[in-house]
């Protein structure tokens, strides 16, 4: 008589063939699959690829994992309901799906930190193409500081046939597993990307690049992207709140200082005004070291007026901030999210205030971006 731990094992190693084959005939059957990888901007630069790569496959599917994990299909965004928290699971559900619905490319964000995990999901998906936005100094808790250190991170993660693309000088000089950028109908056509903010502008070349690395790049698709480009988050919005006007600039998804200060600099010379500006520092309790450069941001800005401060490191944020002699204020976690313009909102006639929000999106950078708000014109 055969032991039961002998056909348990044995049942569970069937299983896990079955399911390795069920991957792979789902993974060969989306036969373009671009990963987009890196910092900052994978979420916005999924979305003006997916709309590039319809132009030439209009099967073309995309996925963010971002703030709101959305599945970007060609009739209209679906946002995944998850049960707990993000798995590389998700991924090869994804796979099975694109599969069902005959999907011919899949524009899919990379939704891992931790190097272990990031090479599975590289294992996992088996990407045609790779687009490296850029690699900030961000996920220090388990990238360590050392921006070498950092981007070998994210490029040893990849399969070694694996084509990538980026324009980050700091990859293209140190790290030469990173291809160069091939030449893409943007080239040729600059006047279509006038209008489009530079961080807009890097992600549509860098779209444009991978388009031209699959033979897809056109003029069609490169109006597609800039279109694309021209919906992102990151612009200013006026936010009404008991009669008054605020302009809200939604920098919470910057999630280290280098992007932020880009974002605050070309805001601060949009909107011409010599007066400072308030903050929402949303925190977490789980990336305290993320935490401790934004306090130390703030500190060496003398156009700071006010920081309020919420989630869940708020209690040891406030305290560093008052150390560098900081005004703040606390906003709970039960407190109406609005009502943190009722501080900024009491400003002269004639001189709208600025709220900046910085550090996470989670919870109240949520709530505030769901008001709809006007964009600045």
């Amino acid at each position: 008589m055969i032991p039961w731990a002998v056909l348990l094992t044995a049942a569970w190693v069937a299983f896990l063939l079955l399911e390795q084959r069920s991957l792979r005939r789902a993974r060969e059957s989306v036969p373009v699959r671009i990963m987009v990888t890196g910092t900052r901007g994978k979420s916005s630069l999924v979305r003006i690829l997916t709309a590039g790569a319809r132009v030439a496959e209009p099967s073309t599917w995309g996925k963010i994992t971002g703030d709101v994990p959305t599945v970007l299909l060609p009739d209209g965004d679906q946002v995944i309901r998850r049960r707990a928290g993000a798995r590389i699971s998700e991924q090869a559900w994804l796979l099975r799906r694109c599969r069902k619905h005959k999907v011919r490319c899949l524009v899919v964000e990379a939704m891992t930190i931790t190097p272990d995990l990031m090479k599975a999901e590289a294992r996992l998906l088996l990407p045609s193409v790779v687009a490296l936005v850029n690699v900030r100094d961000d996920h220090r808790e388990t990238l360590g500081d050392d921006a070498v250190q950092q981007r070998r991170a994210y490029l040893d993660s990849l399969p070694a046939n694996s084509r990538v693309l980026t324009r980050d000088p700091a990859l293209a000089d140190h790290l030469p597993r990173v291809q160069a950028t091939p030449v893409a109908a943007a080239a040729d056509q600059p006047d279509r990307l006038d209008g489009l903010a530079p961080v807009q502008r890097d992600l549509v070349l860098l779209a444009d690049d991978v388009l031209a690395a699959l033979g897809w790049s056109s003029a069609s698709s490169l109006q597609a992207m800039v279109d694309a480009a021209r919906t992102m988050e990151n612009v200013p919005r006026r936010l009404l709140w008991r009669q008054s006007e605020t302009v809200f600039l939604d920098a919470f998804s910057a999630n280290d200082t280098e992007s932020l200060e880009f974002l605050w600099s070309g805001w601060r010379a949009l909107l011409v005004s010599d007066r400072p500006w308030s903050v929402i520092l949303s925190t977490r309790a789980d990336r305290p070291l993320r935490t401790r450069s934004f306090v130390a941001w703030l500190a060496g800005r003398a156009d700071v007026e006010a920081v309020y401060v919420t989630g869940s490191h708020r209690h040891a944020a406030q305290a560093m901030l008052r150390r560098h002699g900081i005004t703040v204020h606390d906003i709970g976690g039960r407190q109406m999210p609005l009502t943190v313009l009722d501080g900024p909102a009491a400003a002269p006639a004639g001189d709208c205030p600025v709220l900046v929000g910085i550090g996470n999106s989670r919870g109240l950078g949520l709530a505030l971006r769901a008001g709809q708000p006007e964009k600045v014109s």
